[in-house]
């Protein structure tokens, strides 16, 4: 009977030790997160994708001060445990220059950032006195001072921006957008058009690198038949009356370029 009670009480002591020892490296786990938590972090990379031309719409220093205002503080004086990354994440994705961004911090205490921006496919500079970029998503960019993005210019009687102008048919920003992503197709017309005017008489109007003149393109109608001709004038018609012979070509006409001196 003896020797049952020392059997018990050895066992009983093994749980009493195991468990304690359970609580000691919980305890060790728990103060290294605390502690790990507590140590400041450094910012290993932010790394922005360039536009053409090596152009950036949206700037690191943009991207730290969009945080430490986030924070109330400086980066410099950030802790782990101050670091919600997936509310900087969400901080950075509303910026609408901003298309994708990943953030996370390394194993030594690195901040680390990724953006790719939104691409600009056309400006507008409307009549109403409007000035912006649209992506080629079709998504609105704002204008960012000393930073110029070389893509062509809409300018002229633009309709008032809206966000969800892509749904409405009769908004004319849907007829700009199709008409700069179909030259930007075509490597000729890509480096002929420079702008593309929209004027009172809702006539498009494209503006070329190549000569002095404008040429009018009318209404969306039959888009496919004017470039080809267009393209035809240039490839042909140039050589025979020269590049700056009218000062206007219209290209309202079925199958014919009219040119006006």
């Amino acid at each position: 009977m003896k020797k049952k009670e020392k059997i018990f009480t050895n066992d009983r002591l093994k749980q009493i030790v195991s468990t304690v020892m359970l609580l000691v490296v919980g305890l060790m786990v728990i103060f290294s997160i605390q502690r790990k938590g507590n140590d400041f972090i450094s910012v290993g990379a932010i790394k922005i994708d360039n536009l053409a031309g090596n152009k950036k719409l949206i700037s690191k220093a943009n991207v730290v001060q969009a945080i430490e205002n986030r924070l109330g503080f400086s980066m410099k004086e950030a802790s782990i445990n101050d670091m919600d990354l997936a509310g900087i994440e969400n901080l950075i994705q509303k910026d609408p220059r901003v298309k994708e961004v990943e953030v996370y911090i390394d194993k030594k205490q690195k901040l680390y950032i990724s953006i790719e921006q939104y691409k600009p496919i056309l400006r507008v500079n409307a009549a109403n006195g409007e000035n912006y970029y649209i992506s080629q998503e079709g998504t609105r960019i704002p204008l960012v001072e000393g930073t110029t993005v070389r893509v062509p210019l809409v300018t002229g009687e633009i309709d008032a921006f809206d966000y969800t102008y892509a749904n409405d048919k009769n908004h004319n920003l849907n007829d700009m957008f199709a008409l700069v992503k179909r030259i930007k197709r075509d490597k000729f017309l890509n480096s002929l058009v420079d702008q593309i005017h929209l004027d009172k008489g809702k006539n498009i109007v494209l503006i070329p690198n190549l000569g002095k003149k404008k040429i009018i393109l009318g209404t969306m109608e039959s888009l496919e038949d004017k470039l080809v001709n267009l393209k035809t004038y240039y490839k042909q018609g140039v050589k025979q009356v020269g590049v700056d012979k009218f000062s206007v070509l219209d290209l309202r006409f079925k199958n014919q370029v009219v040119g006006r001196t």
